[in-house]
């Protein structure tokens, strides 16, 4: 697969995908849940075209602090 294929994903920010709605977090900001989806659809369709058959991506990442 080539290295440093990229993609970009974006939403809005809404009420549907605040921490306070999603229940992760009691502030009415863009959830942790929600940007990790954002993250995986775009590593997703950044390389759909070169995965194998039955492949798929992963994310793996670390929150630190809000």
């Amino acid at each position: 697969m080539e290295k440093g294929l990229t993609y970009t994903s974006t939403t809005q920010v809404t009420p549907e995908n605040t921490a306070l709605t999603m229940g992760s977090g009691d502030l009415p900001v863009f959830a942790t849940p929600a940007m990790v989806a954002l993250m995986e659809n775009a590593a997703m369709n950044a390389v759909k075209d070169q995965l194998e058959e039955g492949s798929s991506t992963a994310v793996s990442y670390t929150h630190l602090r809000a």
